[in-house]
């Protein structure tokens, strides 16, 4: 949710500002995202269709063709489903392996960071791991948005993103579709910033 997304980035923003930190917006996107999940084989048989081959004249020709479609399409009804659990289940994998990268780094943090991660350690963790944490990121589909604090922090995050997604071998769309910036980036049409 979007409201999820500003709040978490909020919470970056007000620590961020007690210690001089920039909080960076960083918007990824996924290419071909449906097409990346493939159907299980023993279900094959459900993805099937026949079509009759175009006539002579621009109609129905008697004879039929068979399709079999072997990764998921946008068309059909749990696809967005399917594809945003699988979204979460890569958002959590970001979060948790950003957890590790960054454990050593926030030791050194500053006297007020280190008293706001105390008192976020008190709150229940998530599906993410703790809440303990100057990253967050959500995914809406195929639109991953993440907000970080500091600028090695950001590298460390896209870092992060780049093992995790080409180890997996998922496509990511080209960088000329991704945007970071501390001032606001876009992310599904909506102008995000955790500044405001």
């Amino acid at each position: 949710r979007f409201a999820d997304v500003a709040q978490n980035a909020e919470a970056l923003r007000a620590i961020a500002e007690a210690v001089g930190q920039p909080v960076f917006g960083v918007a990824l996107d996924m290419s071909k995202w449906y097409h990346q999940l493939f159907y299980n084989a023993r279900e094959l048989w459900k993805m099937g269709a026949y079509m009759p081959a175009r006539a002579a004249d621009g109609g129905a020709d008697d004879v039929m063709y068979a399709f079999t479609e072997h990764v998921m399409a946008m068309g059909m009804t749990p696809s967005s489903e399917i594809a945003q659990r699988f979204a979460n289940n890569i958002i959590q994998a970001l979060l948790h392996r950003m957890n590790e990268v960054d454990a050593p780094y926030l030791e050194q943090e500053p006297a007020p960071v280190q008293a706001w991660l105390e008192q976020r350690r008190a709150l229940p963790h998530d599906d993410n791991g703790t809440m303990a944490r100057l990253v967050t990121a959500a995914m809406y589909t195929d639109d991953p948005i993440c907000h970080v604090v500091g600028v090695e922090r950001a590298v460390r995050l896209v870092t992060v993103w780049h093992e995790i997604t080409s180890r997996s071998g998922l496509m990511v769309a080209k960088a000329a579709k991704w945007q970071i910036g501390a001032g606001g980036i876009t992310w599904l049409g909506i102008k995000v910033s955790a500044q405001l």
